[in-house]
């Protein structure tokens, strides 16, 4: 009767229900061990185990008998398991398109380590462009405001050029108004600078039009304000803008926002300064001014800054693109925000931002031409690595995106996703994978097969289990006062019985190699004897295998078993003897060796070593016949005896062949190489076949030569190189010798100049030495 192996499948259905409760006796027991090593079966003690280690299957099958069995393996044979649990990891694509991304949703049903392949589509193209003017209105911006004042026209202009579909607002910012950020009132000072509005935190002055002239009458219409401190609160107004539907951003639109400023930015924390310590929510929190179509953020004073992380979110979340315009002195500043932020970039205005329409431009082109996709709410069990083509490129590569996208051009993504973990029981998890600033999205459901579907109906008290537990997925799961692979053992009974599992002298039960139940060794797969004693995977192994394959030997208790026709330590020798003998011949090795593997392994005799595939060949044995025939080949081959003062006229001549080759092996059976050296010390060989009646002899040829005689030395090189090499020798002698002298002259002459330096001669007068001047004063001179 044919077995009949069922495979469930997990194909993206939910699996996620909990298996029965487990007594802890039993749960703590591994019921499968370690099998040469197989990483299926160690530590493994149910299906669920067994099926979060890639590539392994559990057979479900009932259990028979208290013999522990392997139920994890990579496969199993059809006479091994009838019921096979294996869930198939596969990658499900819902046939919905988008307009640009493609597929909309994709159903991933994932085992643990299995990574699997994801395939998403981009096609760029023209999208609608929704730029948000975000400006700085503090005092020293004055001369920026107005001159963006009169570049709206210029921005939508470039902007159509680019883009058929172009809309424009604007808003601006300053700082908090409390303390120390702003003053309550305007000074005398901001008075007599012209400033006549307040300190505010965020207006926002147009909703996004096509309007270019409402836009330069807006930005013209506004008022610069004031405040204290340096730094200003662009990064609060920036989640404002982003957020808030008041800005009138369309869904389908790219989100484009450029914020001009010359200072740095309040991030969070700073508004402890001012008593504010409440964290920013990320929401919008807009009111409408009065009689105007303005929009105030009534909520400056109440929550402090956002964090650059948290900004950096809210905008990934929203798909908005920032552009950080600022002057000279601050835009490395801002250099190293947009780096914390996808899809952010920074540029350099000039002092009165009149270089902004180029800024506007360059910085969208980039950034369109872009394309990077991000992923949103992924679990941390889950890994993604993305792979894409860009341009020209033949070959996948590891990274999220490409640049210099053009219009029309399709981008194809490889995304590798793979179960990291697995949670409690089968778990769903959503997530999403999205372009950089774009709207569309890739929703990814994943299914974590981490159960099996055979643990969620279990056979309550089951027979096989002796009524003592349930049997789910072919083993049992004993009730807490029994254990066993049947729960054949009372647990109270087994510390009575733990002598009779030691083997004499053995201090563990079964040598540490098994488990004794009730009594009897459990042994490991890879143990038996009744005490485990005995390790039937420690055999020799050949090519990697025990016992060189099941198909050579069994390894029993450390030593190998051959089956018949093999023998060896490790089974590896064939008993066969057909390659040991030559083709038309019957003796084993030409009766000169011994066949061993089916291989000839020769003989060492008082004659000589005998050599060859069939040891048919003995070169240092003394062959009579070689001697019998010796002069007369000489003589016939080369008109001469082989010895000085000999000659061949009593010899009789014998017919000679001459053949151009020195392999030796080509010898028929009958066939023997004699080799010989004349008084002239030139070597030369023949063959002759000693079935023949009139011998004939096949003369072996070196190459061109018929001997293989010495070159005689040449005199004159010999005598020229003694010569040259003695003159080299010389001149390095002298040429030594002068140095040698020269660095001791060298030292002598120093020591002596040293030794002169330090003389020191005594100086004393000549006691004859008389003057030659002799002086004489007048004793009466100046007296009188």
């Amino acid at each position: 009767m044919t077995k009949l192996v069922l495979l469930f499948f997990a194909l993206g259905i939910s699996l996620g229900q909990d298996g029965p409760n487990r007594g802890d006796t039993a749960k703590s027991r591994s019921l499968v061990e370690d099998i040469s090593g197989d990483i299926c079966s160690r530590g493994v003690t149910n299906c669920g185990e067994c099926l979060q280690k890639p590539g392994c299957v559990w057979c479900a099958d009932k259990q028979v008998g208290d013999k522990t069995r392997v139920r994890c393996k990579p496969a199993f044979s059809e006479n091994e398991c009838a019921k096979v649990v294996n869930l198939i990891p596969s990658v499900k694509e819902i046939a919905q398109t988008g307009t640009y991304l493609s597929p909309k949703n994709i159903k991933a049903s994932l085992r643990r380590d299995q990574p699997l392949n994801m395939t998403i589509k981009y096609v760029q193209e023209d999208f609608p462009v929704d730029l948000y003017v975000l400006l700085d209105l503090s005092y020293s911006m004055k001369d920026d405001k107005d001159k963006l004042s009169t570049l709206g026209g210029a921005i939508a202009e470039e902007m159509r050029n680019i883009t058929k579909d172009f809309r424009l607002g604007f808003g601006s910012f300053v700082d908090k108004t409390v303390l120390p950020f702003a003053r309550p009132v305007l000074s005398q000072m901001d008075i007599d600078k012209g400033i006549t509005v307040l300190t505010y935190g965020f207006k926002h002055h147009l909703t996004l039009t096509d309007d270019a002239v409402a836009f330069e009458e807006k930005v013209k219409a506004t008022s610069v304000s004031t405040n204290i401190d340096s730094p200003e609160g662009g990064l609060e107004a920036l989640v404002q803008a982003i957020v808030c539907n008041e800005i009138g951003w369309r869904k389908e639109s790219r989100k484009l926002i450029i914020l001009c400023t010359d200072a740095d930015y309040h991030a969070a924390g700073d508004g402890k300064l001012g008593g504010i310590i409440i964290p920013n929510d990320g929401k919008c929190h807009l009111s409408k001014i009065p009689g105007t179509e303005e929009y105030n953020y009534d909520w400056v004073n109440k929550h402090d800054y956002p964090s650059v992380g948290q900004l950096a979110y809210i905008a990934s979340k929203n798909r908005a693109n920032i552009i950080f315009a600022a002057t000279r002195e601050k835009v490395d500043v801002y250099k190293r925000l947009a780096a914390e932020i996808n899809g952010a970039s920074s540029a350099q205005l000039t002092d009165d931002s009149s270089n902004i329409v180029e800024v506007v431009k360059k910085e969208y082109q980039k950034m369109s031409g872009t394309i990077i996709l991000q992923d949103e709410d992924t679990p941390s069990h889950i890994s993604l690595k993305y792979f894409v083509k860009c341009g020209q490129e033949s070959d996948f590569k590891e990274r999220r995106g490409c640049d210099n996208v053009k219009k029309g051009e399709e981008l194809e993504f490889r995304v590798q996703i793979a179960l990291t973990k697995c949670l409690s029981g089968d778990t769903r998890d959503v997530f999403k994978i999205s372009p950089v600033g774009l709207q569309e999205e890739v929703s990814i459901e994943v299914i974590s097969m981490c159960e099996c579907p055979c643990a969620s109906y279990p056979e309550i008290n089951s027979p096989t289990c002796l009524g003592r537990g349930n049997l789910s997925c072919g083993i049992c799961e004993c009730a807490p006062l029994y254990s066993g692979n049947t729960c054949e053992c009372d647990i109270a009974d087994i510390s009575d019985k733990g002598d009779e599992c030691k083997q004499e002298g053995d201090q563990i039960e079964c040598g540490g190699r098994g488990e004794c139940k009730c009594g009897k060794c459990d042994c490991k797969s890879r143990y038996s004897g009744n005490y485990c004693e005995c390790d039937n995977e420690s055999c020799t192994r050949r090519n990697d295998e025990l016992c060189s394959g099941e198909d050579h030997g069994q390894c029993e208790c450390g030593t190998c078993k051959c089956k018949p026709g093999w023998s060896g330590e490790a089974c590896e020798c064939s008993t066969a003897t057909d390659k040991c003998i030559r083709a038309g011949a019957t003796d084993i090795c030409s009766n000169s060796g011994d066949c061993f593997c089916n291989k000839c392994s020769c003989k060492i005799t008082d004659e000589g070593r005998y050599t060859g595939e069939f040891c048919e060949t003995c070169p240092t044995c003394n062959d009579q016949e070689c001697e019998k025939y010796r002069i007369s080949v000489h003589c016939t081959a080369f008109g001469e005896s082989p010895f000085i003062g000999g000659n061949c006229d009593q010899v009789d001549n014998v017919t000679v062949a001459w053949i151009n080759s020195t392999d030796d092996t080509y010898l028929n059976e009958d066939e023997r190489i004699c080799r010989f050296q004349d008084d002239n010390g030139c070597t030369y060989r023949f063959i002759y076949l000693t079935t023949d009646v009139v011998k004939t002899f096949k003369m072996i040829m070196f190459g061109e030569e018929k001997k293989d005689c010495p070159k005689p030395a040449d005199i004159a090189a010999i005598a020229g190189g003694v010569t040259a090499l003695t003159l080299l020798i010389g001149l390095g002698l002298i040429l030594l010798w002068r140095i040698l002298t020269y660095i001791h002259d060298k030292r002598e002459y120093a020591r002596f100049e040293d030794q002169r330096l330090k003389e020191q001669w005594a100086r004393d007068d000549n006691p004859i030495y008389k003057d030659p001047e002799t002086t004489f004063k007048n004793p009466a001179y100046g007296k009188g």
